[in-house]
């Protein structure tokens, strides 16, 4: 009768075997080549590994989490901790997931089948691809962002309060450039562009949805077309 190993003991064995087969063909130098070469086994089972995926395996994520197990797509590369547990992968099938917590963030997020995601040490998935369109909160600003439409298909990027650093806009919105508390205004972004927001809540980069004017590094007034990609810096002023 065959007997079914879990894939973090069969990477330990193979290791282990591994070297003890080195440590048997090479030369001994009074007896101080082989140990020092079997003293690495422990930091070398302790490593993170990565392993390509023969069929869809259901696998824990790095310190657990509340949703047990996720699919992992077979034929891709899962990277995992030295307890087998999955740090990042590629998902077999949609899948709920959460984000860290935080004041703003308590709830789920479903991610897209095909696609990669990462779990910080949690088990809290830090990057993902959304499955749907979804709302989500930024980090909070001078003045609210409140919610954000993030697009379903496209990448978002969580920190550690849950909020999104890094997503795609499901819609035309208008956020705040930093120092938009000091008196300068909000900006339109366009729809299915990438967003960026800073620790503060601002928003860092974004591409306008609209023709608009705006001061510049430089400390002058420009036009800036519907369609430009602007980055702000720590002064709301577009970099250029």
């Amino acid at each position: 009768m065959s007997m079914h190993i879990p894939i973090s003991i069969q990477i330990k064995l193979s290791i282990s075997q591994g070297l003890h087969w080195i440590a048997g063909r090479l030369p001994s130098v009074r007896g101080l080549v082989t140990p020092a070469v079997l003293l690495l086994a422990p930091a070398m089972l302790l490593a993170n590994s990565t392993r390509i995926l023969s069929y869809d395996t259901p696998l824990y994520p790095q310190g657990i989490g509340r949703w047990g197990t996720a699919l992992f797509k077979a034929g891709t590369r899962v990277e995992m901790n030295d307890k087998g547990q999955v740090i990042s992968g590629v998902l077999a099938k949609n899948q709920v997931v959460d984000p860290p917590p935080g004041p703003r963030n308590r709830g789920t997020v479903t991610l897209l089948a095909g696609t990669g995601v990462t779990f910080d040490v949690n088990g809290r998935a830090i990057t993902g691809t959304l499955a749907q369109d979804t709302t989500l909160y930024p980090p909070p600003g001078p003045r609210s962002q409140g919610t954000v439409i993030f697009k379903a298909g496209t990448a978002v990027t969580f920190n550690a309060r849950g909020e999104v650093t890094v997503g795609t806009l499901a819609q035309n919105t208008t956020l705040y450039p930093p120092a938009a508390a000091a008196g300068r205004g909000s900006v339109i972004f366009k729809i299915g562009t990438v967003v960026t927001f800073t620790a503060q809540g601002d928003a860092g980069s974004g591409t306008l949805a609209q023709d608009t004017a705006l001061v510049t590094s430089r400390g002058s007034m420009a036009l800036f077309r519907a369609g430009t990609l602007v980055v702000f810096d720590l002064q709301g002023r577009v970099m250029i």
